[in-house]
C-alpha cells in the first residue's frame, strides 16, 4: 500500500514540535532574548511602542470601541487603501531625507532581513500580498481582520504562550547603531506583539529566526550588500538605517489623515 505523505508528517508533527521546543528550550540562552517594546518596529517604520503609532494597535483600540464594525469600516482596511509606497524611499523620505537608492519594497541597503548570497536572491514583495502595506487584496485584509481579533480575545484570556503552538515566537532582527541604539524590527509575530503593547505589556521574550541575521550593524555598513555592489553610496544607507530610528508610524498617520 502507498505511502500517504500528507497523512504520515500530519502524525508526526505532534512529535517533532516537541522535539523542536525541547532544542529550543535547551539552546534558549543562544536563540531566546527578552527585548523592550518601546524598540520594536515593524518593516516599515510603523513603531509598536505605546508611544508610536501602528495600524495594528489602532486597529484594537477599534475594536475596544466598536467590535463588530464593517471590514471596509475598519483601520485596517482604511490603512491598505491609503499607505500604498511605489518603493523602499518612503522609509528616509518619510523621515525628511531625501536619496537617489530606491530599491523594490523590502529590500534594504544590506539585502533583506533574511541571510543570502547575493542581490539575485532577493525578490521584491507584491504590495497586494502584504501586510505592511497596500494595495492588498480585500480577502486578504478581511482575514488579517478576523485572525487579529481571534488572537486578541485569546491573548486577553490566556497571555503570550509562545511554548504552547507551533511557531508561536515573536521572531525579528535587531539594528545596532555605532552609538549602541537599537531596534528590533518584528518579522514575525507583529499581531502578537502589537496585541502585547495595546494590553500595556514591557518587554516580550522573542526568538532569532532561521535563516536570518541577529544583528545588522552600523559600522559593517561598507560591507551591506548593496553598498559593496555600489548600487547604493554609504550616504543613503545611513538614511535607510537612520529612518527606522526615527520614524515611529505618526509622521505617516498625519499624511494618511488618521491623525
Amino acid at each position: 500500500m502507498a505511502l500517504d505523505i500528507k497523512a504520515y508528517l500530519k502524525k508526526c508533527e505532534p512529535l517533532y514540535n516537541t522535539i523542536s521546543s525541547l532544542h529550543l528550550y535547551l539552546n534558549r540562552h543562544k536563540q531566546l532574548c527578552d527585548v523592550p517594546i518601546d524598540i520594536c518596529t515593524n518593516p516599515m517604520g510603523f513603531s509598536l511602542a505605546p508611544s508610536g503609532w501602528n495600524y495594528l494597535i489602532e486597529q484594537l483600540r477599534e475594536f475596544d470601541s466598536e467590535p463588530n464594525s464593517r471590514v471596509e469600516d475598519s483601520v485596517l482596511f482604511k490603512f491598505h487603501r491609503l499607505y500604498q509606497p511605489n518603493n523602499m524611499s518612503d522609509l528616509p523620505l518619510s523621515a525628511g531625507a531625501n536619496v537617489t537608492f530606491k530599491p523594490g519594497l523590502s529590500i534594504y541597503p544590506w539585502g533583506s532581513f533574511k541571510i543570502v548570497e547575493s542581490g539575485a536572491d532577493i525578490r521584491k514583495k507584491k504590495a497586494y500580498t502584504s501586510r505592511f502595506y497596500g494595495p492588498s487584496s480585500y480577502e486578504l485584509i478581511e482575514k488579517d481582520l478576523i485572525n487579529l481579533k481571534k488572537l486578541y480575545e485569546y491573548i486577553k484570556v490566556h497571555g503570550y504562550k509562545p511554548w504552547r503552538f507551533k511557531k508561536a515566537f515573536i521572531g525579528g532582527v535587531f539594528l545596532e547603531g555605532r552609538d549602541g541604539q537599537r531596534k528590533f524590527v518584528v518579522l514575525q509575530g507583529n499581531h502578537r506583539t502589537a496585541i502585547m503593547s495595546h494590553l500595556g505589556c514591557e518587554s516580550i521574550q522573542v526568538r532569532y529566526l532561521k535563516g536570518y541575521y541577529k544583528h545588522i550593524y552600523e559600522e559593517n555598513m561598507k560591507d551591506w550588500l548593496y553598498v559593496k555592489t555600489g548600487y547604493c553610496t554609504e550616504e543613503d544607507a545611513k538614511k535607510y538605517f537612520d529612518s527606522l530610528f526615527t520614524l515611529n508610524g505618526h509622521e505617516r498617520a498625519k499624511r494618511m489623515g488618521f491623525e
